[in-house]
């Protein structure tokens, strides 16, 4: 009986050292990746580079995140990642007007936000085709009492191509942060179309 008592007192201490293993390994894991998110996922874009469209020249504050055929996400590396800007490669033509337009309505049906113009910047997109000008339109979202809170800084600018468009976008928490989207909206290149 005494020799039972002395196995179980084993299994269970060798019980206990590996469950507290296990726990230890995992808290671990926790803090590596709670110290390593952002570096892991910069690192590891979706999409094989040879078949991306868009590119991202480093940009002292930015990296590139999620990535596609035909679009890419670029954000502040920042604690706080207060603007991300997006780029998506559209079939078809544009209409800058009639697009911003129908943001404005979408903002105005879900939920009465109102948007502002602060006003326009020159950018140039480099592409494989050369230099193409647009038009960076920017603005100030007005969030109601009773509405959820949206990016009060938002911007829009579309690039005309031969076949097709790209659509770029930038968000930040506030309007006067805008300014920061500028030199990674300079460093993003066209590889294809």
């Amino acid at each position: 009986m005494n020799i039972q008592r002395r196995g179980r007192g084993r299994k269970l201490i060798a019980s206990l050292v590996l469950v507290a293993l296990i726990t230890a390994a995992f808290t671990g894991g926790i803090f590596f990746l709670h110290d390593h998110f952002d570096e892991l996922i910069a690192k590891k874009p979706d999409t094989p580079p040879e078949l991306q469209l868009f590119s991202f020249v480093d940009t002292p504050g930015w990296w590139r995140g999620t990535t596609s055929e035909t679009s890419m996400a670029v954000s502040e590396s920042n604690d706080t990642h207060d603007c991300f800007i997006s780029i998506e490669y559209k079939r078809g033509t544009v209409n800058a007007t009639a697009s911003l337009k129908n943001i404005q309505q979408k903002l105005a049906r879900n939920g009465n936000y109102t948007m502002n113009q602060l006003g326009t910047v020159a950018l140039t997109l480099h592409t494989v085709a050369g230099p193409k000008s647009y038009e960076l339109h920017q603005f100030s979202i007005v969030t109601p009492n009773d509405a959820e809170k949206v990016k009060e800084g938002q911007e829009f600018g579309y690039v005309q191509l031969a076949h097709g468009y790209v659509a770029l976008s930038g968000y930040c928490d506030l309007s006067n942060q805008l300014v920061a989207t500028i030199p990674a909206l300079k460093a993003i290149q066209l590889n294809g179309k």
